[in-house]
């Protein structure tokens, strides 16, 4: 993928391609970026993150995958220029499993074949326009609105057990109180709760804080889990058991003793 060249802000000029960022009107979205370059990735990954949004990528198809799983993304990136043979797959196993719209970019040399093949197995546009560019903005943005209008309303607040989970507000309502989490928190103790009783990898954890899955020595993993349990009240006390499972993670349980009214303070704090 094509990006521009980013300043303090993309610069406004007579006659030139890029120009100042468009006000947005809508709310952070997780964009999920599938480009084999890592010089590449990153630079989409700033310049997303310049527009408010929350950006996460991989270079490799499996890593992809893996992110699309532990971050439920509400629109997918994907470099289609030249695509491994895995990539048609790949983009059908999404679409299986998400209905976030899939942009393929393309460039002047794609075949037309290669991107009707993409567009049948999933995608909903191709963008051959530099991502960065006005056209591209539009056309991405035109994808964002119309998912928030679709599956993001059904999704807006998940809820599991007590726990109501508000994506757009990092925030966690809990027997009517409201605990507000950082943006790392909140997808960390999104990803616990809906692994439920299963092992949770350092990897996946990474992937959800990060978007690499290579830092799973990072002490940033425990202390953000850490701060998740103490926020949220995952004690025994309140019928949570948050622990490390040695050599792979953390796992997350019910368990069956309950405080009931006398339930364990939780933090409400930033």
């Amino acid at each position: 993928m094509r990006v521009g060249h980013m300043g303090n802000s993309l610069s406004r000029q007579r006659g030139a391609r890029w120009e100042e960022e468009p006000t947005r009107h809508f709310a952070s979205v997780k964009i999920a970026i599938l480009e084999p370059k890592r010089h590449e990735l990153d630079r989409l990954l700033q310049f997303f993150t310049r527009l408010g949004h929350r950006p996460f990528g991989a270079t490799t198809d499996a890593d992809w995958l893996q992110l699309i799983d532990t971050n439920d993304p509400d629109i997918a990136l994907v470099d289609w220029t030249r695509p491994g043979a895995d990539r048609l797959s790949t983009l059908l196993h999404v679409r299986q499993r998400s209905a976030a719209p899939i942009v393929l970019s393309v460039d002047g040399d794609t075949p037309e074949d290669r991107v009707t093949a993409g567009l049948n197995a999933g995608a909903d546009v191709n963008i051959t326009a530099t991502i960065g560019s006005l056209e591209s903005l539009a056309r991405i943005n035109a994808l964002i609105r119309r998912a928030h209008a679709g599956q993001m309303i059904a999704r807006n607040s998940p809820v599991f057990g007590e726990f109501r989970f508000s994506p757009g507000e990092f925030c966690v309502e809990r027997n009517g109180i409201k605990i507000r989490l950082s943006s790392k928190e909140f997808d960390i103790a999104m990803l616990l709760f809906k692994r439920m009783s299963t092992p949770v990898s350092r990897r996946s954890i990474a992937l959800v804080m990060w978007g690499d899955g290579e830092r799973t020595a990072s002490r940033g993993i425990d202390t953000y889990v850490s701060a998740v349990r103490r926020k949220l009240g995952l004690h025994a006390e309140n019928g949570y058991s948050l622990h490390a499972v040695y050599g792979h993670g953390y796992q997350l349980d019910r368990t069956s003793a309950r405080g009931g009214s006398g339930d364990h303070a939780v933090d409400t704090s930033n």
